[in-house]
Order: C-alpha cells, then sequence, then structure tokens
C-alpha cells in the first residue's frame, strides 16, 4: 500500500524491481488521521498517481480509499485521473456506519459508479463516534450482530472480492484501537 504521496517513489521501485500482485495506493487521502498523513485532493492525486498508474503492466491496481466512501473524492479522482480508472481492477472501499443498511447501501453505490469493477471493502465498521464521547459503547453482543448481519449481506454481492473488518474504535488518549478485533473474511 502506497499510504500517501510520500511514499510514491517507494511505490514506483517496488512495480520495477517486482510483481506485485496488487498495489492500493492513498489511504484515506481526504482525512489526515491524527495529522499522521497529509490531506490530499483529488486532483493532486491524480497529478500525483498518474505516472505510477500509467507504467504499470502486471499489478492489479487498487484505488486509493477515501475514508468517506458516499463522498465525491474518488469521482473527482476519476475525472481528473483521465484513462485511471480503466486501469484500475479493484475499487477499495472504508465503509462505517453504525446503520447496516447504510454500510451495504454504500457498496451498492459503489458498484453502480463503476459496475465493472471488483470492490474490496478495506476497512468495515460501525460509526459510533457522537455517543456522548463513548467510541465503542456496543457490547460484544451488538457489535458482534452488526458485524454478521453486514458481512453476511456483503457476502452475497458478486463483486465484493474481499471484506476486511475492524471493529475497534480509535482512542486518542491512549493512541491504540479498543473493542475487539481486526480481521478478514
Amino acid at each position: 500500500m502506497v499510504t500517501d504521496l510520500t511514499e510514491r517513489v517507494d511505490a514506483f521501485l517496488k512495480l520495477q524491481s517486482s510483481e506485485l500482485p496488487f498495489l492500493e495506493r492513498y489511504n484515506e487521502p481526504d482525512f489526515s488521521f491524527l495529522d499522521a498523513t497529509p490531506l490530499t485532493s483529488a486532483a493532486d492525486s491524480a497529478e500525483h498517481l498518474k505516472p505510477l498508474i500509467d507504467m504499470n503492466t502486471v499489478t492489479t491496481l487498487i484505488s486509493p480509499a477515501p475514508a468517506f466512501t458516499g463522498d465525491s473524492w474518488l469521482q473527482d479522482f476519476a475525472e481528473h485521473c483521465t484513462g485511471c480508472m480503466d486501469k484500475i481492477g479493484i475499487v477499495a472501499a472504508h465503509v462505517y456506519s453504525v446503520n447496516s443498511t447504510g454500510s451495504i447501501d454504500q457498496i451498492k453505490m459503489l458498484h453502480d459508479r463503476w459496475p465493472e469493477k471488483k470492490i474490496w471493502v478495506t476497512e468495515l465498521a460501525p460509526s459510533t463516534e457522537g455517543n456522548g464521547g463513548d467510541h465503542c459503547p456496543w457490547l460484544v453482543k451488538e457489535m458482534k450482530s452488526w458485524m454478521t448481519e453486514v458481512v453476511t449481506e456483503l457476502k452475497k454481492l458478486d463483486y465484493v472480492e474481499e471484506i476486511f473488518w475492524n471493529t475497534g474504535a480509535w482512542v486518542y488518549a491512549v493512541f491504540s484501537f479498543l473493542c475487539y478485533a481486526w480481521g478478514r473474511e
């Protein structure tokens, strides 16, 4: 994964020196988590990534993964990066919604936008922020019920190829994830 524009040179070198099976570019360019990664506009990302996308011949490219799947960042990227989505085989999605139906709808919306692409859900969890400061108020039973419903429904969609779930919640004070686990379906 090329998390942001500071890792572009490393990505070029990796693509030139080996046959990577997959390469995801830019993790949450629309959101700077704890100011750890730079915010990068869709237009700037297109400019930075186009040479990397154009040079690739064998690696399956994964789209940038905006923090907010429901916004226009990825569509804006596609409009600024002429021909890039034709060379990207997989669309990455981060899905955070306390509403299970809303989570599934976000993925369906991506598929409606790019029906020929496979989708990897690279982050999945209920959005529990805004609950009186408690970022993860659910009990294990509630979390399991939400995750079971969402993952079961996503697995029914033939275009969802991978699901990586994150049932944790970031706690800024201790700089760690709490609650339950990360995993892959």
